[in-house]
């Protein structure tokens, strides 16, 4: 136990454990709705219930949208942002395709600017959705338990919302006609909070209110749901949630969950996704990579030249003038560097022998 160097060894834990701490927090992410939170608001329980029965991407741009079959697809769009024109057009390309787009907003305006890009028809309506008698623990958690039957609610006997609000669809809000399809509504006791005082007054919406829709769009469909937290970590442990998610991804290769809008993934996933969406930096990793290991394999005499380089040449050239003796070198090489740690200065002893020894055959 003695011939242990403490010290030494306190300081290699503590570099493992920083590293490993380091690693971990570059590999996970505490933004709402990230795929690597495990957190209450986080999506990672919806990353890996879709990857049960499909291959996910996760996409950090539009260009996704072009790169997988869009008939065998799902693309999830959670709390989005206004979009540039060159991202629309991906999305609505894939759309157009046959793809099935999940757009689950908070934000009215935001979320309708993107419905609108896109080219759906539903809106949310950004006001609170309470219901007093169907929910979960309070009324900011209705459960919607009337189900339209379709293929989307196959198996859906309600979704529970957080805050979540509700959807306008046709003729509502000074909307024209459209060919949106109610999946399903709040209970017939659920209002609208307009005025925010916690509690149902006269001429607010009441009864039976949108909350999840679907419409075509080309030859894919866009489904719209009144509240994004439906897919947290949290939510898709309450009734109905986790079965709406298994019908929307039923019978689906590929599972897109759309983040470019969004600094949601941590950066060595980023930095992952990144490298494997871009060729030439695929090639001038895997150069650098062979570059490293030609290195690592011609260590010694990289040694030699760096030495030679800066002047530490007269070790080979004073030794042309003995034998090439193994002791010798050794003596040498410990008499001008006795900081040497022994290994390094058998390395060098080697080395230098062999670059002697090619020079006589040379001859």
């Amino acid at each position: 136990m003695d011939s242990y160097d403490y010290p030494r060894l306190a300081v290699v834990v503590v570099l493992l454990a920083v590293n490993l701490a380091l690693i971990g927090a570059m590999s996970t992410s505490s933004a709402a709705y990230g795929p690597y939170n495990a957190d209450w608001d986080g999506a990672e329980t919806l990353r890996t219930a879709a990857s049960e029965s499909a291959e996910i991407e996760l996409a950090t741009t539009t260009e996704r949208y072009g790169e997988i079959p869009a008939q065998e697809s799902t693309a999830f769009v959670l709390a989005p942002d206004r979009p540039s024109d060159a991202s629309v057009a991906r999305v609505q390309s894939f759309v157009s395709r046959g793809g099935t787009l999940v757009v689950a907003g908070e934000a009215p305006n935001a979320t309708n600017a993107y419905l609108d890009a896109v080219g759906a028809s539903a809106r949310i309506d950004g006001r609170q959705l309470r219901d007093d008698q169907n929910n979960y623990r309070s009324p900011e958690l209705p459960v919607a338990d009337n189900v339209t039957e379709h293929e989307l609610t196959a198996g859906v006997e309600s979704l529970t919302l957080n805050d979540g609000t509700t959807i306008n669809a046709s003729g509502e809000a000074g909307m024209g006609t459209s060919d949106v399809t109610t999946l399903v509504n709040s209970s017939d006791v659920a209002y609208v909070d307009a005025d925010e005082n916690e509690s149902y007054d006269a001429g607010e919406p009441f009864g039976s209110l949108r909350v999840a829709t679907v419409e075509p769009e080309g030859e894919g469909r866009i489904v719209v749901v009144s509240d994004p937290s439906v897919f947290t970590n949290a939510m898709l442990e309450q009734p109905g949630n986790r079965a709406f998610l298994d019908a929307l991804v039923d019978g689906r290769s590929h599972v897109l969950v759309d983040y470019s809008q969004h600094a949601s993934l941590p950066p060595l996933v980023y930095a992952l996704l990144t490298v494997r969406a871009s060729a030439p930096l695929q090639a001038v990793l895997a150069m650098l990579a062979f570059g490293a290991f030609a290195l690592y394999v011609t260590r010694d005499q990289v040694a030699v030249a760096l030495r030679s380089t800066f002047g530490w040449e007269r070790e080979a050239s004073d030794l042309g003038e003995i034998e090439l003796d193994e002791s010798a070198v050794k003596a040498l090489l410990a008499d001008r560097h006795p900081d040497w740690e022994e290994s390094y200065a058998e390395r060098v002893t080697e080395a230098i022998i062999r670059q002697r020894g090619g020079r006589g055959d040379d001859d």
